[in-house]
This record gives structure tokens, sequence and C-alpha cells, in this order.
């Protein structure tokens, strides 16, 4: 049983591309659903690692990785089809290179250091899931307008903040290492 959110982690990872070859062939009701399955399983799988102790080392790093291929790979398809801005896209997909390469260079550089999603980058994971899901459906029903440029907006500040939260949080790492 307590490999169950593992499990839901590489369903995601695997699944991920078959969402972004549906958003390709404007299979919008498809691509929403299997996105909605998508979004519910990495929530499940967050509760069942926490309410029942299954958490493990593969699935701290693994369920993060499984966000940056659904979320980047899902955002990318969208833009290059031209169904959000490619500024939205770069930003993303900017802020994801950054922390990963931030976190690559540190670990090399300090070793193993702590990492762990801030509250602040829960929420903008939770609104890019929420900004894709609305996308999907809008492809669908013509939404309003006003509130997709929100949460556009609103998931690219987002962006900037969490990746000047990480930036920071580095930082900090590389001044504690060298106080010791």
């Amino acid at each position: 049983m307590k490999y169950i959110p593992n499990i839901l982690t590489i369903a995601r990872m695997v699944s991920a591309p078959i969402l972004f070859f549906l958003i390709i062939q404007e299979q919008f009701l498809y691509a929403l659903i299997l996105a909605s399955v998508l979004s519910i399983s990495d929530a499940l799988d967050g509760f069942l690692s926490k309410h029942f102790s299954w958490s493990s080392r593969f699935g701290e790093l693994a369920d993060p990785i499984a966000d940056k291929i659904m979320l980047s790979g899902s955002f990318v398809t969208l833009g290059l089809v031209g169904i959000i801005p490619l500024w939205l896209m770069a930003l993303l997909v900017g802020r994801d290179i950054l922390i990963v390469t931030g976190v690559i260079g540190l670990q090399w550089r300090l070793g193993s250091i702590p990492m762990s999603p801030t509250k602040l980058s829960k929420l903008n994971t939770f609104l890019q899931l929420f900004l894709l899901l609305w996308i999907l459906l809008n492809e669908l029903t013509p939404l309003s307008t006003l509130v997709t440029a929100f949460l556009t907006y609103t998931v690219a500040t987002l962006i900037v903040l969490t990746a000047s939260e990480y930036i920071i949080i580095g930082i900090r790492h590389l001044r504690m290492r060298r106080q010791q």
C-alpha cells in the first residue's frame, strides 16, 4: 500500500505525453478529462504520502519532476499550437530551467541539500493546474476572457515570485555553507 503514491507519480509521468498528443490533435474533451485525472492523482498521492506517512525519497524527487513534465509539457504544447501566449510558455519553462539548474548547481557545490516546495510554489502549481484545466475547458466552450486573463497574469506573477524565492533560498544555502 505504501507504494501507491509512487505508482500514481509514475502514472502521471507516463500519461503526460498522451495529454500533449491530445492537445495537438485538438481532442480537448479527452485532454480535459486526462488532465483532470492527472491533477486528482497529484493531490491524492500528496494526501496519501502525508496522511499515511507513505512518503519515500523516490517520491520526494519524482513528484515534482512529474509535475514539471505534465505542466511544462502541457504549457509548451499549448504555446506551440497557439492556444496560450508564447511569453507565458517561455516564462514557465524558464523558471523550471532556472530551478533545475540551480538545484543541480547547489548539489554539485554543496552536496546534498534539503529540497521541499515552498507554500508559494505549491500555490503556483495549483494555479497552473487550474489554468490548464480552464484553458482546456475554454477550448470546448468559450469562457470569460476576463477570468482567463486574470488567471494567466496571476500565474505569470507567481512564476516570477517563486523563481525569485528559490533564488533567495539558493543564496541562503551558499551563505550558510560559507559561514560553516
